[in-house]
């Protein structure tokens, strides 16, 4: 069984390995930003050392076409898998749904 784990956001998260052990896969979502803080890379960096980390890169305009996307993304990817199990994390409530 594949589990991953998609970020909407990384602010405010702890960047350690120790902090997503279990998940084979990490996709952050980075969305319409074109920069990430150095420190932020840096981080990442070091994460992707230890755990598959990918970006993941959708063009939207509103939070309501971002969780279509987002149920799409997650809809292709256990499609790959029937036991894959995906967890968005956000500080977002409508995700909650």
């Amino acid at each position: 069984m594949s589990k991953i784990l998609i970020l909407t956001s990384i602010e405010g998260i702890d960047l350690s390995a120790k902090s997503f052990e279990g998940y084979d896969n990490i996709q952050l979502l980075t969305g319409n930003s074109d920069n990430l803080p150095l420190p932020m890379v840096m981080k990442l960096m070091e994460l992707g050392k230890s755990v598959n980390l990918e970006f993941l890169q959708l063009e939207y305009g509103s939070e309501s076409e971002l969780m279509f996307l987002l149920a799409f993304k997650a809809a292709q990817l256990s499609a790959k898998d029937v036991d894959t199990s995906i967890t968005i994390m956000s500080n977002n409530l409508a995700y909650d749904s």
